[in-house]
């Protein structure tokens, strides 16, 4: 429901004025608002309780790739979420966002592949996480300070890219600490603080662009990639086993050596 003779045109208009002409009739909907309520508030004692679980359970030695995990969750998408939205506002028709959203995306499904095969070789894992980061963040202010079409496609062809790489990168890197025999406890753990961080990053986002505009939202996701290019940093180099990484164990490699 919007205000009559007034269409939604962004996060402010969707989340509403509530004091003003309201978004919702809270006398006819608050069973339904209670119950969103109780879902979110049991949601986030789910997660506050994995996130802690995790930590215990972690040795120290592992918290920088946990802060990894919880801090990339922002950077990674950087403003990707609201750029319809900002282009809509900026006057963009639906087609040319949908044209340029979707060259970002086939992009990113033909070089995925190629990438995973790239990490696997390297024995940088953590500029692979480095690199990446630092460009979706500069493809961010791509978009917040040019709107012209290419460079809006190029922008979302490099995110899409590099949001493809960090994953990998990092699962290679709780792949070389660990091993194969405590990957899938540590994975786990991972998973808790990255969904740990899409929430906070979520509600910080659509708070800091509803109160400050998409500026402020795109300066979150550069705070998120700094500080996850500091936990990565934190990460010793020597602490990465490449072989594992690869999904190699000793007995493997000796094997192959033999019946090569």
């Amino acid at each position: 429901m919007t205000r009559a003779g007034h269409a939604p045109h962004g996060v402010a208009d969707v989340i509403g004025n509530q004091q003003g002409a309201g978004f919702v009739d809270r006398q006819s909907h608050r069973p339904a608002a209670g119950l969103l309520i109780f879902i979110e508030k049991a949601c986030y004692d789910v997660l506050r309780l994995s996130v802690r679980m995790a930590i215990c359970a972690a040795p120290p030695h592992l918290w920088p790739v946990l802060a990894v995990n919880f801090f990339m969750a922002d950077m990674q998408s950087g403003i990707g979420p609201f750029v319809g939205v900002f282009l809509q506002l900026h006057g963009w028709n639906s087609g040319l966002i949908g044209t340029a959203l979707t060259l970002g995306n086939i992009a990113g499904m033909l070089i995925t592949t190629l990438i995973g095969g790239c990490i696997d070789t390297t024995n940088h894992k953590r500029a692979w996480v480095i690199v990446p980061g630092v460009t979706v963040v500069v493809a961010s202010a791509v978009i917040l300070l040019s709107k012209t079409f290419w460079a809006v496609a190029l922008s979302q062809v490099a995110t899409s890219i590099a949001g493809g790489a960090i994953v990998p990168a990092v699962t290679g890197i709780t792949l070389g600490i660990v091993k194969q025999r405590g990957f899938n406890r540590q994975n786990g753990r991972n998973q808790a603080f990255n969904h740990a961080g899409n929430m906070v990053g979520a509600a910080a986002s659509g708070y800091l662009g509803w109160q400050y505009g998409y500026g402020a939202v795109f300066l979150l996701a550069a705070l998120f990639g700094a500080i996850t290019i500091a936990c990565v940093l934190l990460i010793p180099s020597d602490s990465i086993d490449h072989r594992p990484a690869r999904g190699r164990s000793r007995k493997s490699a000796s094997r192959l050596c033999r019946a090569g």
